[in-house]
Protein backbone atom coordinates (compact mmCIF):
# COMPACT_ATOMS: atom_id res chain seq x y z
CA UNK A 1 0.00 0.00 0.00
CA UNK A 2 1.58 3.27 -0.94
CA UNK A 3 1.27 6.67 1.20
CA UNK A 4 -1.71 7.88 -0.15
CA UNK A 5 -3.56 4.47 -0.21
CA UNK A 6 -2.50 4.16 3.67
CA UNK A 7 -3.51 8.00 4.29
CA UNK A 8 -6.74 7.69 3.13
CA UNK A 9 -7.40 4.13 4.24
CA UNK A 10 -6.52 5.45 7.39
CA UNK A 11 -9.52 8.54 7.05
CA UNK A 12 -11.69 6.27 6.17
CA UNK A 13 -11.52 4.02 9.08
CA UNK A 14 -11.10 7.17 11.61
CA UNK A 15 -14.78 8.28 10.44
CA UNK A 16 -15.99 4.74 10.96
CA UNK A 17 -14.91 4.18 14.42
CA UNK A 18 -16.41 7.66 14.64
CA UNK A 19 -19.54 6.55 13.90
CA UNK A 20 -19.75 3.85 15.55
CA UNK A 21 -19.09 5.57 19.00
CA UNK A 22 -21.74 7.81 18.12
CA UNK A 23 -23.98 5.01 17.73
CA UNK A 24 -23.01 3.62 21.34
CA UNK A 25 -23.34 7.32 22.94
CA UNK A 26 -27.03 8.16 21.22
CA UNK A 27 -27.75 3.81 21.93
CA UNK A 28 -29.97 5.37 25.08
CA UNK A 29 -32.43 6.88 22.63
CA UNK A 30 -32.28 4.35 20.05
CA UNK A 31 -30.30 6.49 17.53
CA UNK A 32 -27.97 5.87 14.57
CA UNK A 33 -25.28 8.15 14.05
CA UNK A 34 -26.74 8.34 10.26
CA UNK A 35 -30.37 9.31 11.78
CA UNK A 36 -27.92 11.98 14.43
CA UNK A 37 -26.94 13.71 10.57
CA UNK A 38 -30.10 13.87 10.26
CA UNK A 39 -31.49 15.60 12.75
CA UNK A 40 -28.59 18.09 13.35
CA UNK A 41 -29.08 18.87 9.93
CA UNK A 42 -32.93 19.83 10.37
CA UNK A 43 -32.22 21.30 13.70
CA UNK A 44 -29.32 23.85 11.97
CA UNK A 45 -31.04 24.61 9.00
CA UNK A 46 -34.96 23.94 9.56
CA UNK A 47 -37.63 22.06 7.48
CA UNK A 48 -35.56 20.84 4.56
CA UNK A 49 -37.02 18.42 1.81
CA UNK A 50 -35.22 15.10 1.42
CA UNK A 51 -33.19 15.90 -1.47
CA UNK A 52 -32.15 18.86 -0.18
CA UNK A 53 -31.18 16.61 3.02
CA UNK A 54 -29.56 14.14 0.66
CA UNK A 55 -27.66 16.49 -0.75
CA UNK A 56 -26.06 18.38 2.00
CA UNK A 57 -25.23 15.12 3.61
CA UNK A 58 -24.36 13.38 0.71
CA UNK A 59 -26.25 10.53 0.95
CA UNK A 60 -28.28 8.42 -1.67
CA UNK A 61 -31.53 8.98 -1.71
CA UNK A 62 -33.00 5.29 -0.70
CA UNK A 63 -30.71 5.76 2.39
CA UNK A 64 -32.10 8.96 3.73
CA UNK A 65 -35.95 7.23 2.61
CA UNK A 66 -35.10 4.67 4.96
CA UNK A 67 -33.90 6.26 7.94
CA UNK A 68 -36.38 8.90 7.84
CA UNK A 69 -39.06 6.41 7.78
CA UNK A 70 -37.35 5.05 10.96
CA UNK A 71 -37.32 8.87 12.90
CA UNK A 72 -41.05 9.17 11.84
CA UNK A 73 -41.94 5.90 12.74
CA UNK A 74 -40.22 6.95 16.57
CA UNK A 75 -42.02 10.67 16.28
CA UNK A 76 -38.91 12.58 15.90
CA UNK A 77 -39.94 14.23 12.97
CA UNK A 78 -42.87 15.66 10.52
CA UNK A 79 -43.28 15.33 7.14
CA UNK A 80 -45.71 17.75 5.26
CA UNK A 81 -46.66 18.08 1.56
CA UNK A 82 -44.54 21.29 0.08
CA UNK A 83 -45.42 23.44 -2.91
CA UNK A 84 -45.20 20.34 -5.21
CA UNK A 85 -47.52 17.24 -3.82
CA UNK A 86 -44.65 14.93 -4.86
CA UNK A 87 -42.16 16.99 -2.13
CA UNK A 88 -42.30 16.45 1.66
CA UNK A 89 -40.70 18.66 3.71
CA UNK A 90 -39.17 17.11 6.90
CA UNK A 91 -38.66 19.23 10.07
CA UNK A 92 -38.45 17.84 13.77
CA UNK A 93 -41.05 16.98 15.89
CA UNK A 94 -41.90 18.73 19.16
CA UNK A 95 -40.55 15.30 21.08
CA UNK A 96 -37.26 16.31 18.88
CA UNK A 97 -36.86 19.44 19.70
CA UNK A 98 -36.69 18.51 23.44
CA UNK A 99 -34.58 16.00 23.50
CA UNK A 100 -32.18 17.52 21.31
CA UNK A 101 -30.23 19.07 24.26
CA UNK A 102 -29.72 15.74 25.98
CA UNK A 103 -28.42 14.46 22.16
CA UNK A 104 -26.60 17.16 21.67
CA UNK A 105 -24.43 17.48 25.10
CA UNK A 106 -23.45 13.85 24.65
CA UNK A 107 -22.36 14.09 21.38
CA UNK A 108 -20.61 17.52 22.38
CA UNK A 109 -19.12 15.20 25.40
CA UNK A 110 -17.85 12.42 22.27
CA UNK A 111 -16.27 15.45 19.57
CA UNK A 112 -14.60 16.95 23.12
CA UNK A 113 -12.56 13.70 23.84
CA UNK A 114 -11.95 13.07 20.06
CA UNK A 115 -9.99 16.33 19.96
CA UNK A 116 -8.32 15.68 23.42
CA UNK A 117 -4.96 16.55 23.04
CA UNK A 118 -5.15 18.43 19.90
CA UNK A 119 -3.92 22.29 20.09
CA UNK A 120 -6.21 24.92 18.47
CA UNK A 121 -3.45 25.05 15.87
CA UNK A 122 -3.47 21.55 14.84
CA UNK A 123 -7.59 21.51 15.18
CA UNK A 124 -7.63 24.27 12.52
CA UNK A 125 -5.20 22.53 10.30
CA UNK A 126 -6.81 19.39 10.26
CA UNK A 127 -9.93 21.31 9.39
CA UNK A 128 -8.41 22.66 6.77
CA UNK A 129 -6.80 19.29 5.29
CA UNK A 130 -10.16 17.87 5.22
CA UNK A 131 -12.19 20.30 3.97
CA UNK A 132 -9.30 20.47 1.25
CA UNK A 133 -9.89 16.58 0.79
CA UNK A 134 -13.33 16.84 0.84
CA UNK A 135 -13.58 19.45 -1.98
CA UNK A 136 -11.08 17.53 -4.21
CA UNK A 137 -13.65 15.00 -3.58
CA UNK A 138 -17.07 16.46 -4.55
CA UNK A 139 -15.90 16.68 -8.36
CA UNK A 140 -16.85 12.92 -8.23
CA UNK A 141 -19.83 13.10 -6.35
CA UNK A 142 -22.25 15.59 -8.06
CA UNK A 143 -21.75 16.97 -11.45
CA UNK A 144 -21.47 20.77 -10.22
CA UNK A 145 -19.20 19.60 -7.20
CA UNK A 146 -21.66 21.20 -4.58
CA UNK A 147 -24.10 19.37 -2.57
CA UNK A 148 -25.55 22.27 -0.19
CA UNK A 149 -28.65 22.59 1.04
CA UNK A 150 -31.17 24.22 -1.12
CA UNK A 151 -32.67 27.49 0.43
Amino acid sequence: MNDSDRLLHNLHQTTRVIARGINRVLEPWGLSSSEWSLIRALKLHGPQTQRSLAAFLHIEPPAITKSLARLEQRGLIDRSEGMDRRTKTTSLSERAVQLYPQWEERIREHRSSLLAGLSGEQQNELQYLLTHIRENARKYVTPDGKGELEA
